[in-house]
């Protein structure tokens, strides 16, 4: 990890991903549990960041109190995780990561952390979101990075009709931007940069969703969720991220739409398996090739204590575990991002790990 925040400090201290990296489009947030299920978990959410940057419609269904003072995940790529270890200790410096990187062309180190703290009451919740997000590699031009700063609170409401039958959310969320991408140049005397694109702002994201739950044995469910209603134009200055030296703000982030269907299968009175399918970005906000937008995901649940998940998602498979008791929450996923021009073009594969702690 020293290697890795080794290059935050050489070239800004708020950096991240380009607009619409998100695994999710415009998701922003997406859990590890989530990512163990291949980004299919619109139909089971149920708790308070899911609801506000999954499916707002859960708030339909949460109806208790929760603290949550402790949300932490933490992502990187098998670049990063490769690095770990007695190794790593020769990368203590920024310029001998600097030569890390330009000695080994072939590393693409990408790293992501989270924090949110957030409570909720029934029907109700609000949290504020810091992430940071990076990524670099080298070739003969220099060492290229990309990086993305987000400061988001967010607050969000939902409610439920013929028993719950239908529900219905909303979430709103404040989110500041600053991002950048560029390439460095390291000589004996100094740095240069240059194809550098920095950029900050603030917005407003309007998100809603939908969720009918069929009153029937497995109890089919069906999701529509609508991410930037009315577009999120950014502007001005963020708050508490910024992005040293920005000339023009983000790009304006289109309308999203997720659909998706879940259902699920009880063995015994502790045990059950989960099933969704999602067709992520049905507006293609995104760009990308409409086979990377399917989603599929499942979970096998154990005593409501171990939970192990499969899915797939941007065309690659996924895989995770999790264990919860009354106050601690701690998932594991194994997952890929598409890095490159097309579908399965450039495969990323990243370890995610979140604990989340509630006091009540």
């Amino acid at each position: 990890m020293r290697a890795f925040f080794a290059l935050i400090l050489i070239i800004t201290p708020s950096m991240a991903l380009a607009s619409g990296m998100d695994r999710v489009p415009h998701s922003r947030f997406p859990s590890v549990r989530g990512a163990g299920m291949g980004d299919s978990i619109l139909g089971f959410v149920d708790d308070t960041q899911g609801a506000l940057f999954y499916n707002p419609s859960a708030f339909g269904k949460l109806r208790d109190f929760k603290f949550e003072p402790i949300n932490v995940r933490a992502a990187g790529n098998s670049d990063v995780t490769s690095a770990l270890g007695p190794d790593s200790l020769k990368y203590a410096s920024s310029s001998k990561y600097v030569d890390y990187l330009s000695e080994n062309p072939g590393k693409t180190p990408s790293s992501e952390f989270s924090v949110f703290p957030s409570f909720r009451l029934p029907y109700f919740g609000m949290g504020v979101l810091y992430q940071n997000e990076n990524r670099s590699t080298a070739d003969s031009s220099g060492i290229n990075y990309r990086s993305r700063s987000l400061f988001i609170p967010t607050v969000g409401t939902g409610f439920r009709l013929a028993s719950g039958v239908l529900r219905f959310g909303y979430s709103l969320q404040w989110v500041s931007l600053a991002q950048s991408t560029g390439t460095v140049v390291h000589t004996a005397s100094a740095a240069t940069r240059s194809n550098e694109k920095i950029t900050e702002g603030s917005g407003y994201s309007h998100n809603g969703a939908m969720t009918v739950t069929l009153p029937f044995h497995y109890q089919p469910s069906f999701q529509l969720v609508a991410r930037n209603i009315g577009g999120l134009n950014y502007s001005g200055k963020p708050i508490f991220v910024s992005a040293a030296g920005a000339t023009s703000a983000p790009a304006k982030e289109h309308l999203s739409l997720d659909v998706g269907t879940s259902w699920f299968a009880k063995f015994s009175a502790s045990s059950e398996m989960k099933f969704s399918i999602v067709y992520r970005d049905f507006t293609d906000s995104s760009s990308t090739a409409r086979w990377g937008h399917f989603a599929f995901g499942t979970e096998f649940g154990l005593g409501d204590l171990f939970f192990f998940r499969a899915g797939y998602a941007s065309a690659y498979p996924t895989g995770g575990f999790g264990l919860k008791t009354k106050h601690v929450a701690l998932d594991f996923a194994w997952s890929s991002d598409e890095i490159g021009a097309g579908l399965r073009s450039s495969r990323d594969n990243k370890l995610s790990l979140q604990l989340r702690i509630h006091a009540f």
